[in-house]
C-alpha cells in the first residue's frame, strides 16, 4: 500500500502566505448627509432648487430627472423610494400635489450632480394625480 506523504499542520501554516489587505471602500448609504444627497448607486447631488412648483417638477421629470420619494421626510434615514423606469412616463403625465399629513407638508426639490444629472426629490406627502 503506497501512502502519500501529507503535510503536517505546522508545514501548512509555515507555507501559507499572507493575503493582501483588502480595505472595503466606505460607501455612504442612500440619503441626505451633511447637505449632500447620495443615491443608491453612490452618486452625489447638491441642492439646486427647493420648493419648486408642480409644473417645474413635471418639466424635470420629462427631461429625465431621477424621481425619488422621501415619504416620511427623514432625509432617507429609513430609505428612499425610487421611481422605476416604468413609473417615470406616468409621472410625467400626472400632476404632483403637495399634501399635509401629521404636521408634515409635502415639498419638491431638485438636486444636481457635478455631471449635470438631476434628481427630483418628493419629500413628505406628495401625491401624483
Amino acid at each position: 500500500m503506497n501512502r502519500k506523504s501529507k503535510a503536517t499542520m505546522r508545514e501548512l501554516i509555515s507555507d501559507a502566505k499572507p493575503s493582501p489587505s483588502q480595505q472595503k471602500k466606505s460607501r455612504i448609504p442612500s440619503g441626505i448627509h451633511d447637505g449632500v444627497l447620495t443615491d443608491r448607486k453612490g452618486q452625489t447631488y447638491t441642492l439646486s432648487a427647493q420648493g419648486i412648483t408642480a409644473e417645474d417638477a413635471l418639466r424635470f421629470v420629462n427631461l429625465g430627472a431621477q424621481v425619488v420619494f422621501d415619504e416620511c421626510g427623514c432625509g432617507g434615514t429609513c430609505g428612499f423610494v425610487y421611481a422605476t423606469e416604468d413609473d417615470v412616463p406616468a409621472l410625467g403625465k400626472k400632476k404632483p400635489v403637495m399634501k399635509t399629513h401629521k404636521g408634515l407638508t409635502g415639498e419638491l426639490s431638485v438636486w444636481q450632480s457635478e455631471q449635470g444629472e438631476k434628481v427630483l426629490l418628493a419629500t413628505g406627502p406628495v401625491e401624483w394625480i
